[in-house]
């Protein structure tokens, strides 16, 4: 059983299950998923932020959404990697591939239906 605090010079800490240390979020068993989720969940406000400012009209343009994708999204979604995605499990993966899927797809304009991989293809983001 894990202790609900600690106490150090008389001194009581709450014990966590997260905690956040240089931007990436530690949890108790070292799985990665709340940093995961974190991180996606700033990328997606950040991509939709992007283009209500910059595409008010008809939209981002091709071009414009991938390179926000590689200027601004994929940077701040790999900040870390190092430390966990040397064992992403299944889930993990197929919420990393559902965002680059949901920004490949508005930058494609494609149908609901196209497979993630033929829009990875189409714009070279294998």
């Amino acid at each position: 059983k894990k202790p609900k605090n600690i106490n150090i010079n008389n001194i009581s800490i709450d014990v966590s299950k997260t905690a956040k240390y240089l931007g990436i979020t530690l949890d108790d068993r070292f799985n990665w998923n709340e940093h995961i989720a974190q991180q996606i969940k700033k990328c997606k406000n950040i991509f939709f932020a992007c283009k209500k400012a910059i595409g008010k009209t008809w939209g981002l343009k091709a071009l414009t959404t991938i390179w926000i994708y590689n200027a601004i999204i994929l940077p701040k979604l790999s900040y870390g990697a190092a430390a966990w995605a040397m064992t992403p499990n299944k889930t993990q993966r197929d919420r990393l591939l559902s965002l680059q899927n949901l920004i490949l797809k508005s930058a494609l304009r494609s149908a609901s239906s196209t497979p993630r991989i033929a829009n990875s293809i189409i714009t070279n983001s294998l």
